[in-house]
Formats: C-alpha cells, structure tokens, sequence
C-alpha cells in the first residue's frame, strides 16, 4: 500500500463516515426517492440526464457509489445505503447496458478508486 493511497483512504473514512450517512432509497413507478436524516430527494427516470458509478476506499473497505444527475440535481446513492439492491435492479432494468460496467466496477482491484459515466442523455 502506498503512502498516498493511505492518506486518500484515511479522508474518504473521515468525511464520509457510514454513521452520517444513513440513507434509504425506494424506488416508484416513474423514479426513485432518496431519505437522508428526515429530507427526501426524489427523482423521475425520465429527468435523468447523465448516471455515474465508482468505487471509493474506505480504511476497511471499498464501496460502490451511484450518481444520478437531473439538470443542476445530483444525488449519491452508496451501496450500504437500504434499498440499494431494489435500485440497482430497477436502473439496470431500465438501463441494461450499464449492467456490464457495474460489475466490472465491483470486480476492479481492490483500494483503487474508480469513476466512470456510464450514461448520458
């Protein structure tokens, strides 16, 4: 492990710890709503316009990550967060082509982060 890796682990742990970013996602019939600490943030699949995925590293472990974008909107779905798994099946039910990317995301070498955009409108 390298030096700058450890750094870049050490503040991804320390500015996004798990315990303030308790989420839960529902997905609906035209979109999905993201609950964060009593606000929720909903968003239709038709308003999409661009979705990212990655993988950040955390001191213990490595996380997937996905940004959907509507306009100036952006929200960030983790993997940990309730619902992810319902989501995800829902965005590659909508999106199949993207499912190739996801798993190549999760399968990727371990402590390196990834970012990549797997749609645009």
């Amino acid at each position: 492990m390298t030096a700058p890796s450890l750094w870049r682990r050490i503040r991804n742990t320390f500015f996004n710890p798990r315990r303030r970013h308790i989420a839960a996602i529902d997905v609906t019939a035209d979109g999905f709503v993201l609950s964060l600490r009593a606000r929720e943030k909903p968003m239709r699949w038709a308003d999409v316009t661009q979705i990212d995925a990655g993988v950040r590293d955390y001191l213990s472990y490595d996380a997937l990550y996905v940004v959907m974008m509507a306009g100036a909107a952006a929200i960030e779905i983790q993997e940990l967060d309730d619902g992810f798994r319902l989501f995800e099946h829902a965005l590659v039910e909508r999106w199949p082509h993207i499912r190739e990317v996801l798993n190549r995301l999760l399968v990727s070498t371990p402590h390196e982060p990834q970012h990549e955009t797997l749609w645009r409108r």
